[in-house]
C-alpha cells in the first residue's frame, strides 16, 4: 500500500548572488510503499535534502501535490497532523540545551503528553539507541556520534509512520555508523517502519535498502547510478551529437535532452553528460538516440531485466527492460542488442 506519494513536484530556489530563480527539484511521480526502506543516492547539490524536506512536509512545493494515504497533506487544517506522521532527522545535528532525556522528551511534551508517559517513552527510545546510561548527561558533553543517536531517539519516540533520515551517519566513526545502521534495519524489518533515507554511502544503500533511487540535478533515476559519461554536445543538421571525453560519439534527438538551462547553441559545443543506466533495450536499429552493443551481464528482478551492455566503441551502460514480452526470451550473454536512451537522459551545461 502506498503511504506517501509525490506527484508532479517542482521546487524552486533562488541563487544567493544573482537572486535568480532556478529549478532545484522536479519529481513527476514518487510512491513510497508501506514498510519499505527507500534510499536516495546522489552527489551534493542533487536535491536529496529538498526532496526529503518536501516529503516530511517541512516546506510546500511550488507545484504538485504531496499525498499521505491518498489525501493532500497540505490541505487546510491537515498539514500539522500529516507532518507528525513523517518526522525528519536533519543532516546537521541540533540539540536543545539541557539533558539527553529532556531532548528526547521535547516533541512529546510539545504534543501535550503527560510527563510520566514522556519519561517512559523517552527512556525506551534511549534504550533503542543504546544511550540509556547517558540520560542525565548534558548536550554539550556528548560526542558527535552520541549527539546523532540522541537526535535519532528524538524522532523515534514520536512513533511516526514514516522515518525521514537525511545522511544519518555522515562524519561518524565506524562504531556509531554500524549501530545506527543496525537500528535502521531493526526499525524497518522488525517494527515494519517505513523509512525514506538519503546517503552518499554506496555500501550502506545496498545493504539497507529494499529500493534505491538516484537523484541527480533534481531528477530521479529508477536505479543506483554512480557513473556518468562526461563529454560535449553540439548541434547537427539532424539533431545533436554527444561526444564523450574518450572520443566516443552518439547522435541524440532533442527529446533525450534535459535542457533546463537551454539547448546547445546552433554552432559550437557545450559541456554535457550522459547518465549511465538511463537506457532501455530496443528492437529499433541504431539511429539518433540509439546505440548498439553486446550484453556482458544480466540480472532478473520481479518486473524488470537489468543488463550491462558494452557499447560498440564506447562505455558500458547499465540498461533496464521493463517489458520483456518481446525481447526478454532472447536475452543472453554476448548477444548484440540496441539501446535507446530515455527522455532527458542527457544533461546539458551552457
Amino acid at each position: 500500500m502506498t503511504v506517501l506519494q509525490l506527484d508532479n513536484i517542482v521546487c524552486r530556489r533562488r541563487e544567493r548572488q544573482t537572486n535568480r530563480s532556478f529549478e532545484a527539484l522536479r519529481v513527476d511521480s514518487l510512491r513510497v510503499e508501506e514498510s519499505e526502506l527507500l534510499t536516495l543516492v546522489g552527489p551534493n547539490g542533487a536535491g536529496k535534502t529538498t526532496l526529503l524536506e518536501t516529503a516530511a512536509l517541512l516546506r510546500p512545493p511550488d507545484e504538485g501535490a504531496v499525498l499521505l494515504d491518498g489525501r493532500n497533506a497540505w490541505e487546510p487544517g491537515r498539514v500539522l497532523e500529516a507532518r507528525r506522521e513523517a518526522p525528519m532527522l536533519l543532516q546537521r545535528t541540533v540539540l536543545f540545551s539541557g539533558s539527553v532525556l529532556r531532548n528526547v522528551m521535547y516533541g512529546l511534551q510539545a504534543r501535550g503528553v503527560s510527563r510520566g508517559e514522556c519519561v517512559q517513552r523517552a527512556e525506551e527510545a534511549l534504550k533503542l539507541v543504546r544511550l540509556q546510561h547517558l540520560s542525565d548527561r548534558r548536550d554539550n558533553e556528548l560526542s558527535e556520534g552520541e549527539r546523532r543517536r540522541v537526535a535519532l531517539a528524538r524522532i523515534l519516540v514520536l512513533d511516526g509512520r514514516i522515518l525521514v533520515l537525511d545522511e544519518p551517519t555522515t562524519g561518524l566513526d565506524n562504531e556509531s555508523t554500524s549501530l545506527i545502521e543496525e537500528l535502521i534495519l531493526h526499525m524497518n524489518r522488525e517494527h515494519h517502519r517505513t523509512i525514506l533515507l538519503a546517503t552518499h554511502n554506496r555500501r550502506q544503500a545496498e545493504n539497507l535498502s529494499t529500493r534505491i533511487l538516484t537523484l541527480y540535478r533534481g531528477r530521479l533515476f529508477p536505479e543506483y547510478l554512480d557513473n556518468w559519461l562526461h563529454g560535449q554536445m553540439r548541434s547537427t543538421d539532424s539533431g545533436f551529437e554527444f561526444r564523450g571525453d574518450d572520443g566516443w560519439r552518439c547522435p541524440i534527438d532533442p527529446e533525450h535532452l534535459s535542457h533546463r538551462n537551454g539547448l546547445p547553441p546552433d554552432s559550437g559545443t557545450c559541456r554535457a553528460q550522459l547518465a549511465f543506466g538511463s537506457a532501455a533495450l530496443s528492437p529499433t536499429p541504431a539511429g539518433n538516440g540509439h546505440v548498439e552493443g553486446n550484453i556482458i551481464s544480466l540480472r532478473q528482478d520481479e518486473d524488470c531485466v537489468h543488463a550491462g551492455v558494452q557499447v560498440d566503441g564506447g562505455p558500458v551502460l547499465r540498461a533496464r527492460l521493463v517489458d520483456t514480452s518481446e525481447a526478454g526470451a532472447e536475452l543472453a550473454l554476448g548477444k548484440s542488442i540496441s539501446l535507446q536512451f530515455a527522455p532527458h537522459a542527457i544533461e546539458v551545461f551552457l
